[in-house]
């Protein structure tokens, strides 16, 4: 882990500020065209604690975000363009 730069610092700041909820880290991922993708998975790691808050940052060109219900599988996709700021927090 490297220390937060004062532009990702002022990011983290926003971000707690419209969730009202504090963050600790960042993953920052590149995609790179339509084909690169984050695939279907949980922010279920032990150390995000029972019920993370995760703020999502979108930069760039549109993106689609899609979750996908653990149980009855339905989808549901968001076309987020850059600047979108997407807080999942409790069962999402």
């Amino acid at each position: 882990p490297l220390p937060w730069t004062p532009h990702l610092e002022d990011l983290r700041r926003r971000c707690e500020l419209a969730s009202e909820a504090p963050f600790n880290s960042v993953l920052a991922n590149l995609y790179r065209t339509r084909q690169d993708s984050n695939g279907w998975h949980s922010d279920n790691e032990p150390e995000l604690g029972n019920s993370p808050v995760i703020a999502s940052l979108s930069f760039g060109g549109t993106r689609r975000f899609a979750l996908k219900h653990r149980e009855t599988k339905q989808k549901i996709t968001l076309d987020l363009p850059s600047g979108s700021l997407l807080v999942m927090a409790g069962d999402t």
